[in-house]
C-alpha cells in the first residue's frame, strides 16, 4: 500500500496532502537531513542503564501473585491528578501500585489523549482487601473493577461503560473532563510505554514523524488494527525502526537477545 519510498509515486495514498506540500517522503527526509549517531552513553544517559530489558510475555503467573517491580516516569500535570485520585481510591489495598501507559505518558500524545491506568496487586491481597472469597485467575480482574466502583466514584469517576468480557477487562471512567481506562495487572503496557518515551527524550524527531505518518496512514485508510490494518503502536514502532536503520536513534535493547529478562 505504499511506504516511505513510494509514496509520492503512489496513487492510492491518499489525495490529502498531509505534510506542508512535501508528500510523505519529502517530510520525513527533510526531518532526518542532519541524522546524527547515537551511541550507548545517550542510552545511559536516559535511562540510567545501557539498555532497556525485554519486558516479553509479561503478565502475573498462574497464581497471579508475582508481580514484577514496575518502571516509573515524568506524568503530565492531568495524569497526576488522574494516578492520584485512583490511588487514594485504592488505599485500602496493601502494597497496589498504579500506573500509566500509553500516548498521555509514552511522549507521542498530547493533552487531549485518554489516559490508560492499570492497578497492580496480587491475587491474594485483591481476595482480601476486596473480599472477593474464592475467585479464579479469569474473573479476578472484572470482579476487582466492579469491588472498587463505589471507591472509585468517591474520588470524582464516573463510570461511563463496563468492559468486563474483553481478553482484558476495563472501566470506562471520565473525570474532570478527560476520558480514563482503568484495567488491572495489565503491565506490558506500563513497560512499553517507558520504552517509547525513553526513544521521545532522544530525539523528540520520531515524535514529529510518526505523527505525519499516522496522519498519512489515516487519509490513505491504512490505519486503526479494528479495520484490519495496522495500529497506531505499530506505526510508532515501524518509524523508530526506520530511525534506527538511519542512525538517528539507538537501539535501547541490544543486548535483549543476549540477556533477555523475561516475566511469565
Amino acid at each position: 500500500r505504499g511506504g516511505f519510498g513510494d509514496v509520492q509515486q503512489n496513487p492510492g495514498c491518499g489525495s490529502e496532502d498531509t505534510s506542508g506540500g512535501k508528500g510523505l517522503q519529502g517530510a520525513v527526509s527533510e526531518l532526518l537531513q542532519c541524522d546524527v549517531q547515537v551511541g550507548k552513553s545517550d542510552a545511559k544517559t536516559v535511562l540510567g542503564t545501557d539498555v532497556l530489558p525485554l519486558a516479553a510475555g509479561l503478565e502475573c503467573d498462574e497464581d497471579a501473585e508475582n508481580i514484577p517491580e514496575l518502571p516509573t516516569m515524568l506524568y503530565p500535570a492531568h495524569v497526576v491528578d488522574i494516578v492520584q485520585r485512583i490511588e487514594r481510591a485504592v488505599a485500602g489495598i496493601d502494597g497496589a501500585s498504579v500506573r500509566s501507559f500509553g500516548s498521555a505518558v509514552n511522549g507521542f500524545g498530547d493533552a487531549s489523549s485518554d489516559v490508560d491506568v492499570v492497578l497492580a496487586a496480587p491475587k491474594s491481597v485483591l481476595q482480601q482487601s476486596l473480599n472477593l472469597g474464592r475467585v479464579s485467575n479469569k474473573d479476578l480482574a472484572p470482579r476487582s473493577l466492579l469491588a472498587l466502583q463505589k471507591y472509585l466514584k468517591d474520588e470524582g469517576f464516573r463510570i461511563t461503560e463496563r468492559v468486563m468480557h474483553a481478553k482484558v477487562p476495563i472501566l470506562k471512567m471520565t473525570c474532570s473532563g478527560l476520558e480514563c481506562d482503568l484495567s488491572m495487572n495489565n503491565l506490558l503496557p506500563v513497560f512499553n510505554s517507558r520504552l517509547l518515551k525513553a526513544y521521545a527524550d532522544i530525539d523528540d524527531r520520531v515524535v514529529r514523524i510518526t505523527q505525519i505518518v499516522k496522519q498519512w496512514a489515516r487519509d490513505s485508510g491504512v490505519h486503526g488494527g479494528q479495520y484490519g490494518n495496522l495500529s497506531s503502536y505499530s506505526f510508532t514502532l515501524l518509524v523508530i525502526f526506520y530511525m534506527q536503520v538511519r542512525g538517528a536513534l539507538p537501539c535501547l535493547q541490544t543486548d535483549a537477545d543476549r540477556r533477555p529478562q523475561y516475566y511469565s
